[in-house]
C-alpha cells in the first residue's frame, strides 16, 4: 500500500540520518527489519512508525523520559502535563513555567508509555483515536527533528498522504 512504502522511506531516512557513518548496529537492523515485516503484515503504519521510533531512540541514547518530570524530578501523574523537547514529559507545575513545552494530554502519554514497554500484540489492538495519534506523532517528529537537528523530508511525504 502506499502509506506502507511511505512509511517504509521515513524508516529507512530516520536510520540514514541518526546512524553515526560506518557505524554497524545490529540492533538497529533488526529494528528495521521488525518494522518492515510488520508493514508488509498490514499493521497500522502509525503505529509501525511510533514503534520504530522510540526503539530507534532508546538504542542511540536519546529515549524521551515518560515517568518523571525532566525540569523537576517529580512523578508523571496521569493528568494534562507538557512534553519538553530537551528529552521528556514535564509535570503541569513545571509546564506554567516552559513556554517552550507542548502540552501532552494523558491518552497521548498511556500511548507513548505503552509503545516504550514494547508490547508490540498489544499496541496493535489498542483503538487510538484520530487526535491522540496527529499528538503523539506531532511529538514525536519535533523531537526527532530536535534530536537530528533538521526536519525529514520522507516524514512530510508521509503526512501528506494521512492527510488526503
Amino acid at each position: 500500500s502506499e502509506p506502507a512504502i511511505a512509511t517504509a522511506g521515513y524508516l529507512s531516512e530516520l536510520v540514514d540520518v541518526l546512524l553515526p557513518e560506518d557505524q554497524a548496529q545490529e540492533a538497529v537492523y533488526e529494528l528495521t527489519y521488525a518494522a518492515f515485516r510488520l508493514l508488509n503484515e498490514g499493521r497500522d503504519p502509525r503505529l509501525v512508525t511510533h514503534v520504530f521510533e522510540m526503539g530507534l531512540l532508546r538504542q542511540l541514547g536519546y529515549r524521551p523520559e515518560l515517568a518523571r518530570c525532566v525540569s523537576c524530578g517529580a512523578e508523571i501523574l496521569p493528568e494534562p502535563n507538557g512534553f519538553s523537547l530537551d528529552g521528556g514529559v514535564i509535570c503541569p507545575n513545571c509546564l506554567r513555567v516552559r513556554p517552550d513545552a507542548m502540552p501532552m494530554t494523558v491518552n497521548s502519554l498511556k500511548l507513548l508509555r505503552s509503545i516504550d514497554r514494547g508490547d508490540i500484540e498489544r499496541l496493535f489492538t489498542l483503538r487510538v483515536s484520530p487526535a491522540i495519534w496527529a499528538e503523539t506523532g506531532d511529538l514525536l517528529a519535533r523531537y526527532i527533528t530536535r534530536v537530528t537537528g533538521r526536519e525529514s523530508s520522507a516524514r512530510r511525504v508521509l503526512e501528506s498522504l494521512r492527510l488526503e
